[in-house]
């Protein structure tokens, strides 16, 4: 199993079909998934979530944006920091992670949200910093290639050994068939004489 983009993460119409319009998709990746991304990694890397890619095609700027907007928001909420970033910069923040990491499906950014506020890539010192958010995706970035090759390897792993229970399965017992190679050697040595 290789993991790649299917169709059901950036065909509009599969998206649309699956999640609805885009209050419904944003209800279905809506704050609280955040812990369900943590609780279940894997799945966060090799599900079908759509990506952000997708999103942009299946559902107005303004929606995905504001999706977006959302997760900052209370990212910023879940800081002490007296200073908030402006508007501007939020929406800035916005399209540089739509358009620099279009490949992302929506369950990794909720997991890497919920990472940052866990510490793990780092934190702000006196005012929320887009740019402090930006260079913690990119250090999101190494995580994640780190999980994909992992599980691709996993896949692998598993699939190599599913084809090895597969032929003993139908293979001949060795019993029986050292058993057959020594009639045919015996019936080929007595054939030669």
């Amino acid at each position: 199993m290789e993991i790649q983009k299917t169709a059901a993460q950036t065909s509009p119409d599969m998206i649309r079909k699956r999640y609805g319009d885009g209050v419904r998709f944003a209800a279905t990746f809506g704050i609280g998934m955040e812990l369900k991304c943590l609780d279940d990694e894997k799945k966060c890397f090799t599900g079908v979530a759509p990506r952000l890619s997708g999103l942009c095609k299946a559902y107005p700027a303004d929606q995905v944006n504001t999706w977006i907007l959302a997760h900052l928001m209370d990212l910023y909420k879940f800081t002490t920091v007296r200073e908030k970033p402006s508007f501007d910069q939020l929406i800035q923040t916005c399209e540089i992670i739509k358009r620099r990491y279009h490949y992302l499906n929506a369950a990794e950014l909720l997991l890497f949200f919920i990472k940052f506020k866990s510490g793990d890539y780092g934190q702000f010192y006196g005012s929320v910093d887009p740019m402090a958010i930006l260079a913690g995706l990119r250090e999101f970035l190494k995580y994640r290639a780190e999980m994909i090759d992992k599980y691709e390897r996993e896949a692998k792993e598993d699939e190599i050994i599913r084809q090895r229970e597969e032929w003993e399965r139908k293979a001949v017992p060795m019993p029986d068939n050292l058993e057959y190679v020594k009639a045919f050697f015996k019936m080929n040595n007595n054939q030669q004489k």
